[in-house]
């Protein structure tokens, strides 16, 4: 066997996330609050940035509600959840890069608090293992106790003592137990932890202090104002769409220290920090700008397909994938996916998110020589057919369905009752009122 010992050119192609690449799709990604905290934390960290004033322009339209006052008046409750972690963050005694991470993380939490962490482990590619284990654990840092793990056993694990004597006990019983609890299986939890029958009720009491779902307190959707991300409003007999006031952050950099940063009158040292954070300031401007630029160009492809909905409401959505709104902008399935995240739309009809407006492509219910409708339009039309019925003969799930029929979409009796279920309608036998006796 002969060995040959040399070097040769090998061509591959292999995708790099570099910083700032990065920073610019976790701030594509981030909902408004999370991005307004990154940005005051960047204001504190970065001496070189400032605000930019508003620009002169007319002022949106606040959306209404039934009885006819702005939604901005009305009292919110606290700050959401990823506006109270990044808040906590902005203030973190630790690394402009290590927050970012951790932000990034807030970004990927569900309502209750939870996070899949292999998920985000794949999402962020090429950072580092032991980066994303001290973001995390920054992140587990934060208050509420319990934040930030895989789910509800493991935050509730997460909220008690080290030094607890019941910890053990409690770990075991979160884990192990928990379907014989629900089963009132007392006595076998008990033998199977050696404890006497008497000891369990404190041990359970102790667990029920506990939450499963740290988030959760936080997800006051329904009860507090949204501010949209972007508007559509008509003008001169056109649709035009803007970015709500607030929506991105105005970044600049300021004049003083740029000049600094090219005087050789300033001590190297000073010169050569000052270039690394006008560094960093325009890359941070730039991925603000490219979020600008890619929500307002994926909104305006999107109206121009659901113009029916501006014009009708939710009953003119039609059908529409995130892959027809990607080869439209030009972008990649998965900016689409991350530009519309937790993202809201101000319109005629309503605050709405931009979510609403994707279907998957495929209309429900379509039949020969149409498209069908959305799953929303159709819920819609399901729960306006039920509120209009005669409740002492309420419509059956066939008889709905002949509705839609009639109407041209061609949907099935278990598709009706499955979008019943959803919308958390009960059955017709439920929903049938009975008259007094005697009356009439």
């Amino acid at each position: 066997m002969h060995y040959e010992l040399g070097m040769r050119p090998i061509l591959e192609q292999r995708q790099l996330l570099l910083p700032r690449m990065l920073q610019a799709i976790e701030i594509l990604q981030m909902p408004t609050p999370a991005l307004w905290a990154k940005v005051d934390h960047a204001l504190i960290e970065n001496e070189v940035l400032e605000t930019l004033p508003e620009e002169p322009g007319e002022r949106r339209l606040a959306p209404r509600e039934g009885d006819g006052y702005p939604l901005e008046t009305l009292e919110a409750p606290g700050p959401d959840l990823q506006t109270y972690l990044c808040g906590q963050l902005a203030l973190a005694d630790a690394p402009a890069a290590l927050v970012d991470l951790a932000v990034f993380l807030v970004g990927r939490l569900d309502p209750n608090g939870h996070l899949d962490e292999e998920a985000a482990r794949t999402a962020l590619g090429e950072v580092s293992g032991e980066a994303f284990d001290e973001a995390l654990a920054l992140l587990r840092s934060l208050d509420p106790p319990g934040i930030g793990r895989s789910g509800p056993i493991e935050s509730m694990i997460a909220q008690i003592p080290e030094d607890d004597p019941d910890r053990e006990t409690l770990v075991v019983l979160l884990r192990e137990h928990l379907p014989d609890l629900a089963k009132n299986r007392k006595p076998k939890v008990s033998a199977a932890l050696g404890l006497e029958l008497s000891e369990l009720p404190r041990l359970i009491d102790r667990m029920k202090e506990l939450s499963p779902c740290p988030g959760r307190e936080f997800t006051r959707l329904l009860e507090r104002p949204i501010r949209p991300d972007l508007v559509v409003r008509r003008s001169e007999g056109a649709w035009v769409i803007q970015l709500a006031e607030e929506s991105v952050p105005r970044l600049a950099i300021r004049e003083d220290y740029r000049r600094m940063a090219g005087d050789r009158k300033v001590p190297k040292e000073v010169r050569r920090h000052l270039r690394t954070r006008l560094g960093e300031a325009r890359d941070l401007i730039q991925a603000l700008e490219q979020r600008r630029e890619t929500l307002v160009r994926i909104a305006e492809a999107v109206f121009a397909r659901q113009r029916a909905f501006l014009e009708k409401g939710v009953q003119g959505l039609r059908p529409l994938g995130m892959q027809e709104i990607a080869d439209a902008v030009g972008v990649h399935l998965s900016t689409v996916s991350r530009a519309i995240a937790e993202k809201y739309v101000e319109t005629d009809h309503g605050v709405h998110p931009l979510r609403m407006f994707f279907d998957g492509g495929k209309g429900v219910g379509s039949g020969q020589g149409g498209e069908g409708r959305t799953r929303t339009a159709i819920k819609e039309r399901l729960a306006g057919m039920i509120e209009e019925e005669d409740r002492r003969a309420p419509l059956s799930d066939e008889e709905i369905a002949e509705e839609f029929r009639k109407e041209g979409v061609d949907l099935a009796r278990r598709t009706v009752a499955k979008y019943r279920k959803e919308l958390g309608i009960p059955s017709s036998w439920r929903r049938k009122v009975h008259e007094s006796p005697g009356k009439g």
